[in-house]
């Protein structure tokens, strides 16, 4: 199954992809967590709110990707 999973992955988005996702509500920090584990994928995290103040509820890796 782990394997199918990964299969998967890489046949949809191709190596190189930038993923823009809008807003860091639930969702958009959930689908940022989940991208970040797919290799050569950049990710561009926007939010209109000046501050980041979901860091109690989701843990961004250090190589998270921009918030602009």
């Amino acid at each position: 199954m782990a394997e199918e999973l990964e299969q998967h992955k890489r046949s949809t988005l191709p190596s190189g992809s930038t993923v823009h996702i809008i807003g860091a509500g639930p969702v958009g920090l959930l689908l940022t967590a989940l991208l970040q584990s797919m290799e050569g994928i950049s990710i561009c995290l926007y939010e209109k709110r000046p501050k980041y103040t979901r860091t109690r509820m989701v843990k961004l890796s250090p190589t998270s990707p921009r918030i602009q």
